[in-house]
Protein backbone atom coordinates (compact mmCIF):
# COMPACT_ATOMS: atom_id res chain seq x y z
CA UNK A 1 0.00 0.00 0.00
CA UNK A 2 2.75 2.41 0.80
CA UNK A 3 4.42 1.74 -2.54
CA UNK A 4 1.18 2.21 -4.35
CA UNK A 5 0.40 5.25 -2.28
CA UNK A 6 3.85 6.58 -2.89
CA UNK A 7 3.50 6.01 -6.60
CA UNK A 8 0.11 7.69 -6.57
CA UNK A 9 1.57 10.63 -4.63
CA UNK A 10 4.49 11.01 -7.03
CA UNK A 11 2.13 10.88 -10.00
CA UNK A 12 0.03 13.69 -8.50
CA UNK A 13 3.07 15.81 -7.91
CA UNK A 14 4.29 15.26 -11.46
CA UNK A 15 0.92 16.27 -12.88
CA UNK A 16 0.81 19.42 -10.78
CA UNK A 17 4.33 20.32 -11.88
CA UNK A 18 3.39 19.79 -15.52
CA UNK A 19 0.30 21.95 -15.22
CA UNK A 20 2.30 24.68 -13.53
CA UNK A 21 4.93 24.60 -16.29
CA UNK A 22 2.27 24.79 -19.01
CA UNK A 23 0.59 27.72 -17.27
CA UNK A 24 3.91 29.54 -16.93
CA UNK A 25 4.82 29.08 -20.60
CA UNK A 26 1.36 30.26 -21.64
CA UNK A 27 1.66 33.40 -19.54
CA UNK A 28 5.12 34.16 -20.93
CA UNK A 29 3.90 33.72 -24.50
CA UNK A 30 0.91 35.96 -23.84
CA UNK A 31 3.12 38.62 -22.32
CA UNK A 32 5.55 38.42 -25.24
CA UNK A 33 2.69 38.75 -27.70
CA UNK A 34 1.40 41.82 -25.86
CA UNK A 35 4.83 43.47 -25.83
CA UNK A 36 5.38 42.73 -29.51
CA UNK A 37 2.06 44.32 -30.34
CA UNK A 38 2.92 47.41 -28.31
CA UNK A 39 6.40 47.84 -29.80
CA UNK A 40 4.99 47.93 -33.33
CA UNK A 41 2.31 50.62 -33.12
CA UNK A 42 0.63 52.38 -36.01
CA UNK A 43 2.23 55.67 -37.01
CA UNK A 44 5.63 54.78 -35.60
CA UNK A 45 4.95 56.21 -32.10
CA UNK A 46 5.67 53.97 -29.11
CA UNK A 47 3.64 54.50 -25.93
CA UNK A 48 5.14 53.64 -22.56
CA UNK A 49 4.64 54.15 -18.83
CA UNK A 50 7.39 55.23 -16.43
CA UNK A 51 7.12 54.26 -12.78
CA UNK A 52 7.51 57.31 -10.54
CA UNK A 53 9.33 55.41 -7.79
CA UNK A 54 11.65 53.01 -9.61
CA UNK A 55 11.87 54.64 -13.03
CA UNK A 56 11.01 51.34 -14.67
CA UNK A 57 9.61 51.65 -18.19
CA UNK A 58 6.99 49.38 -19.69
CA UNK A 59 5.58 49.53 -23.20
CA UNK A 60 1.80 49.77 -23.48
CA UNK A 61 -0.82 50.16 -26.16
CA UNK A 62 -1.87 53.67 -25.13
CA UNK A 63 -1.10 56.32 -22.52
CA UNK A 64 -4.42 55.46 -20.85
CA UNK A 65 -2.93 52.15 -19.72
CA UNK A 66 -0.62 53.91 -17.24
CA UNK A 67 -1.52 53.72 -13.56
CA UNK A 68 -1.72 56.64 -11.16
CA UNK A 69 1.82 55.84 -10.05
CA UNK A 70 3.19 56.05 -13.59
CA UNK A 71 3.79 58.84 -16.07
CA UNK A 72 3.02 58.37 -19.80
CA UNK A 73 5.91 58.61 -22.27
CA UNK A 74 5.73 58.70 -26.07
CA UNK A 75 8.69 58.29 -28.42
CA UNK A 76 9.30 57.46 -32.07
CA UNK A 77 10.33 54.07 -33.34
CA UNK A 78 13.11 54.04 -35.96
CA UNK A 79 10.66 53.84 -38.84
CA UNK A 80 8.46 56.51 -37.24
CA UNK A 81 11.37 58.93 -36.82
CA UNK A 82 12.48 58.42 -40.43
CA UNK A 83 8.96 59.18 -41.63
CA UNK A 84 8.41 62.21 -39.36
CA UNK A 85 11.74 64.01 -39.77
CA UNK A 86 14.01 65.09 -42.64
CA UNK A 87 16.38 62.34 -43.71
CA UNK A 88 20.14 62.73 -43.54
CA UNK A 89 20.42 62.90 -47.34
CA UNK A 90 17.23 64.92 -47.91
CA UNK A 91 16.86 68.67 -48.49
CA UNK A 92 14.10 70.84 -47.05
CA UNK A 93 11.74 72.36 -49.60
CA UNK A 94 12.48 75.92 -48.42
CA UNK A 95 16.19 75.46 -47.68
CA UNK A 96 17.04 78.48 -49.83
CA UNK A 97 14.71 80.74 -47.85
CA UNK A 98 14.65 82.39 -44.42
CA UNK A 99 11.43 81.62 -42.55
CA UNK A 100 9.92 80.80 -45.92
CA UNK A 101 10.74 84.26 -47.31
CA UNK A 102 13.17 85.07 -50.10
CA UNK A 103 15.90 87.56 -49.18
CA UNK A 104 14.46 90.19 -51.55
CA UNK A 105 11.31 90.35 -49.40
CA UNK A 106 13.36 91.80 -46.51
CA UNK A 107 14.45 94.87 -48.50
CA UNK A 108 12.45 97.97 -47.60
CA UNK A 109 11.77 101.07 -49.68
CA UNK A 110 13.23 101.26 -53.15
CA UNK A 111 16.05 98.81 -52.53
CA UNK A 112 16.91 95.87 -54.75
CA UNK A 113 18.55 92.47 -54.41
CA UNK A 114 20.51 91.27 -57.44
CA UNK A 115 22.06 87.83 -57.82
CA UNK A 116 23.89 86.49 -60.84
CA UNK A 117 26.14 83.49 -61.46
CA UNK A 118 28.27 83.09 -64.60
CA UNK A 119 30.96 80.82 -66.00
CA UNK A 120 33.72 82.65 -67.84
CA UNK A 121 36.05 80.98 -70.32
CA UNK A 122 39.82 81.37 -69.78
CA UNK A 123 41.01 84.71 -71.12
CA UNK A 124 37.50 86.18 -71.08
CA UNK A 125 35.63 88.57 -68.81
CA UNK A 126 32.11 89.41 -67.70
CA UNK A 127 30.60 92.69 -66.47
CA UNK A 128 27.82 92.64 -63.89
CA UNK A 129 25.64 95.74 -64.33
CA UNK A 130 24.28 97.01 -61.02
CA UNK A 131 22.07 100.03 -60.23
CA UNK A 132 24.94 102.19 -58.94
CA UNK A 133 28.05 100.54 -60.28
CA UNK A 134 29.51 97.82 -62.47
CA UNK A 135 31.61 94.84 -61.43
CA UNK A 136 33.91 93.25 -64.01
CA UNK A 137 35.59 89.89 -63.50
CA UNK A 138 38.53 88.95 -65.73
CA UNK A 139 39.34 85.25 -66.01
CA UNK A 140 43.03 84.55 -66.66
CA UNK A 141 44.14 82.53 -69.68
CA UNK A 142 45.81 80.09 -67.28
CA UNK A 143 43.23 79.15 -64.67
CA UNK A 144 45.81 78.53 -61.98
CA UNK A 145 46.71 82.24 -62.17
CA UNK A 146 44.83 84.93 -60.18
CA UNK A 147 41.70 86.57 -61.56
CA UNK A 148 40.75 90.24 -61.30
CA UNK A 149 37.71 92.05 -59.89
CA UNK A 150 37.18 95.67 -60.98
CA UNK A 151 34.51 97.94 -59.47
CA UNK A 152 33.43 101.21 -61.11
CA UNK A 153 30.97 103.92 -60.07
CA UNK A 154 28.52 104.27 -62.97
CA UNK A 155 26.55 107.23 -61.60
CA UNK A 156 27.22 110.88 -62.31
CA UNK A 157 27.68 111.74 -58.62
CA UNK A 158 30.48 111.19 -56.14
CA UNK A 159 30.54 107.98 -54.17
CA UNK A 160 32.61 106.82 -51.23
CA UNK A 161 33.77 103.34 -52.19
CA UNK A 162 35.67 100.57 -50.44
CA UNK A 163 36.84 97.11 -51.45
CA UNK A 164 37.95 94.38 -49.03
CA UNK A 165 39.49 91.06 -50.10
CA UNK A 166 40.16 89.88 -46.49
CA UNK A 167 43.87 90.75 -46.74
CA UNK A 168 43.64 94.47 -47.57
CA UNK A 169 41.09 97.26 -47.88
CA UNK A 170 41.03 100.00 -50.51
CA UNK A 171 39.13 103.24 -50.00
CA UNK A 172 38.24 105.96 -52.50
CA UNK A 173 36.68 109.17 -51.17
CA UNK A 174 35.01 110.38 -54.36
CA UNK A 175 34.69 107.18 -56.39
CA UNK A 176 36.14 108.66 -59.55
CA UNK A 177 38.76 105.98 -60.22
CA UNK A 178 37.81 102.30 -60.54
CA UNK A 179 38.95 99.76 -57.97
CA UNK A 180 40.57 96.46 -58.84
CA UNK A 181 41.88 93.55 -56.81
CA UNK A 182 43.30 90.11 -57.58
CA UNK A 183 41.53 86.89 -56.58
CA UNK A 184 43.06 83.50 -55.82
CA UNK A 185 42.35 80.61 -58.19
CA UNK A 186 41.28 78.23 -55.41
CA UNK A 187 38.43 80.52 -54.34
CA UNK A 188 37.98 84.04 -53.07
CA UNK A 189 35.46 86.51 -51.65
CA UNK A 190 35.64 90.25 -52.30
CA UNK A 191 33.31 92.65 -50.46
CA UNK A 192 32.57 96.01 -52.08
CA UNK A 193 30.57 98.95 -50.80
CA UNK A 194 29.55 102.36 -52.05
CA UNK A 195 27.73 105.31 -50.45
CA UNK A 196 26.75 108.40 -52.44
CA UNK A 197 27.68 111.66 -50.79
CA UNK A 198 24.41 113.48 -51.48
CA UNK A 199 21.97 113.35 -48.52
CA UNK A 200 19.31 110.69 -48.96
CA UNK A 201 21.18 109.01 -51.81
CA UNK A 202 21.27 105.22 -52.04
CA UNK A 203 24.07 102.92 -50.97
CA UNK A 204 25.22 99.59 -52.32
CA UNK A 205 26.85 96.43 -50.93
CA UNK A 206 28.28 93.87 -53.35
CA UNK A 207 29.76 90.45 -52.57
CA UNK A 208 31.76 88.71 -55.29
CA UNK A 209 32.53 85.00 -54.88
CA UNK A 210 34.87 83.39 -57.40
CA UNK A 211 36.72 80.13 -58.03
CA UNK A 212 38.66 78.73 -60.99
CA UNK A 213 37.66 75.21 -62.00
CA UNK A 214 41.17 74.27 -63.11
CA UNK A 215 40.46 70.58 -63.79
CA UNK A 216 36.75 70.82 -64.62
CA UNK A 217 35.88 68.64 -61.62
CA UNK A 218 33.30 71.10 -60.23
CA UNK A 219 31.39 72.27 -63.30
CA UNK A 220 32.55 69.81 -65.93
CA UNK A 221 34.39 72.60 -67.77
CA UNK A 222 37.64 74.50 -67.20
CA UNK A 223 36.19 77.93 -66.44
CA UNK A 224 36.09 80.73 -63.87
CA UNK A 225 32.91 80.53 -61.81
CA UNK A 226 31.71 83.87 -60.40
CA UNK A 227 28.68 84.65 -58.25
CA UNK A 228 27.61 88.20 -57.41
CA UNK A 229 25.14 89.17 -54.68
CA UNK A 230 24.29 92.89 -54.52
CA UNK A 231 21.93 94.83 -52.27
CA UNK A 232 21.01 98.49 -52.84
CA UNK A 233 19.06 100.63 -50.39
Amino acid sequence: MSRVGGAHEMTSISRRGLLLAVATVTAVLALAAGVAFAVLPGGGVVEACVAAKSGAVRVVDSAGDCSSKESPLSFYSKSGAEAAFLGAADKAADAELLDGIDSSAFVRGGGQVIRERVSIAPGGDHTFSLPLASVKYTCPSTLSDPGTVAFRNTTSGFEQMWMDDSSSTQFEMFGVSPFSVSTTASGDHVAIGGVHLAPGSPSERVDVFSAHDVTGAITGSQVCVVFVHAVTS
